[in-house]
């Protein structure tokens, strides 16, 4: 059973206490992607809510599936549209200044986290950090961070609010336990236009501005052309310099493919998000196994659940990583 409380309503007088509205609502959805923080929860009502006032809370069941706050209202003659984001919003909208001495990741989340009261429920992360952040977003900072320590640990690690709570995690340890039903209107996009297939990595030192090192895949030149990026890096001996040239590659030489698909809930799709780790079987397009779910589109309408899921199933990440530190 779904129910959908809030605990601010204008003009009723049992403000205060969550009730439940699912009665008076349609057109009830919400998303989030793997670049934004926040989950977004959007929906028409009768009633008269108020931004900043109205706290929402969507379950399923006992599980919960969005905590978070009316942040935006548009009215209308016989109802009104509401946009409500989790309580990541704050994360997202406040910045400051932060200096770390060698202070290890997971203090130095929680000092962020502390002073914005924002619980947090951490993996161990020693990555020592070590960097002055100014006007940046508390969210800016803390992913970060989480880049830092994706790179000394080899593995990526995400945030995701839940309820009240930042929770940081590997994504080897975000696997769905779900069911659903798979439609048949899923589109894949390949693209080659992110590849890079040589990487040349030179000194940005005016006296030597020459080549430190020079990595490429040849196969992959022979089958989709040279494309080359030059990085220009400070104070790198030739090995370091290589083992920079190597990791670009791995992380650029690659065909980009995302899946896009509907399905619809059996059961657990509620914890569908992104970040999370989707099983898929479409072996005819080259997809089996447990896949990162880059954004997720929930519809709830009559208590039929339905998602809109997109996966990226590139074998590379796409991510910078000489801009992780």
């Amino acid at each position: 059973m779904w129910t959908l409380k809030t605990d601010y309503i204008i003009g009723y007088t049992g403000n205060g206490e969550f009730q439940d509205i699912m009665q008076y609502v349609n057109n009830l959805q919400w998303t989030d992607d793997k670049d934004t923080l926040a989950v977004t929860l959007t929906f028409d009502s009768i009633l008269d809510l108020a931004e900043g006032r109205s706290h929402i809370i969507l379950k399923k069941d006992d599980t919960l599936v969005f905590y978070g706050v009316m942040t935006k209202k548009t009215n209308k003659d016989t109802s009104s549209s509401y946009t409500a984001q989790d309580y990541a919003f704050y994360l997202n909208k406040n910045e400051d200044i932060f200096q770390f001495n060698n202070t290890d990741a997971k203090t130095a989340i929680y000092q962020l986290l502390t002073k914005y009261g924002i619980g947090g429920a951490c993996i161990p992360l020693a990555t020592k950090i070590s960097k002055f952040y100014k006007g940046k977003t508390i969210a800016e900072v803390i992913k970060d961070i989480l880049d830092q320590c994706s790179t000394e640990i080899g593995e990526d690690v995400c945030m995701e609010m839940r309820g009240t709570v930042l929770w940081i995690d590997k994504i080897s340890n975000l696997i769905l336990d779900c069911k659903y039903i798979l439609g048949n209107d899923f589109s894949i996009d390949r693209s080659m236009e992110e590849i890079y297939n040589k990487v040349v990595v030179s000194s940005n030192s005016e006296s030597d501005a020459g080549i430190l090192a020079q990595v490429q895949d040849d196969n992959s030149i022979q089958t989709f052309g040279m494309m080359t990026k030059v990085l220009t890096v400070d104070e790198q001996n030739e090995s370091q310099a290589r083992n920079t040239a190597n990791n670009y590659l791995a992380n650029f030489n690659a065909t980009k493919k995302e899946m896009t698909f509907g399905i619809l809930d059996v059961y657990g799709c509620e914890n569908l998000r992104a970040n999370r780790k989707l099983n898929v079987q479409i072996p005819k397009y080259g997809v089996s196994g447990d896949y990162r779910v880059k954004s997720a589109q929930h519809t709830l309408s009559n208590n039929s659940h339905k998602i809109s899921v997109t996966i990226d199933f590139s074998g590379a990440n796409f991510t910078d990583p000489t801009q992780a530190s």
